[in-house]
């Protein structure tokens, strides 16, 4: 099983060997079916951005 990285969801998790599996998902920020090529990024960092753009996703790390 991957860690989930987005509460309630299940849209980015990462497997045990280091790999992120993106599943298409429901953007909230659009209200419109987005895939992986849609998102505006993915961050990797041990802490969430204090202020980010919409449609930013970041990977925790922690």
């Amino acid at each position: 099983m991957g860690k989930q990285i987005i509460p309630g969801s299940d849209a980015i998790t990462v497997q045990t060997d280091g790999s992120v599996v993106v599943k298409e998902t429901k953007n909230t920020n659009t209200g419109k079916l987005g895939t992986f090529m849609g998102l505006t990024k993915i961050t990797v960092s041990t802490t969430a951005p204090t202020n980010p753009d919409v449609g930013d996703i970041w990977l925790d790390t922690s």
